[in-house]
């Protein structure tokens, strides 16, 4: 049987998200006065950005498959926060299947994504994560 791209109510296959915004931080790290960064002051402007896509590779009925990336950026205007500026990457991919079992509800699904994450241009941490998860409804 041959499956129709889209069909209704199917999962479209590709997303596009993006977010632009100024916050004020009131909980910048601190250091001790006269340490480098710290100049007395613990609050700040930051400019962020916030972008995210997913392509969705597997959409038959039962199935879904993708994968996903995303970037949060953060950067502070005033030169004294500078050195925290923020950068973060993510990766991800996802398969899903959805079936029923005596007329209830079963969801099953595998995650998995890595993260990189960088303060001031410099790498901070990197992380796995991979969870697996059913979901039976009554």
């Amino acid at each position: 049987m041959i499956y129709p791209l889209q069909r209704p109510g199917a999962p479209r296959l590709f997303s596009l998200f993006a977010d632009v915004g100024v916050q004020y931080d009131s909980n910048i790290p601190a250091a001790p006065s006269g340490a480098g960064l710290y100049d007395g002051k613990h609050g700040g402007v930051r400019v962020v950005q916030y972008v995210s896509a997913e392509l969705r590779f597997l959409r038959l009925p039962g199935w879904l498959g993708l994968v996903e990336g995303n970037t949060y950026q953060a950067q502070y205007p005033d030169s004294a926060f500078s050195g925290f500026d923020l950068s973060t990457y993510g990766l991800g991919a996802l398969l899903q299947y959805d079936t029923t079992i005596a007329a209830r509800a079963l969801v099953l699904s595998a995650r998995y994504g890595y993260s990189w994450v960088f303060i001031d241009g410099d790498a901070y941490s990197g992380s796995h994560v991979a969870t697996a998860s059913a979901q039976l409804d009554e």
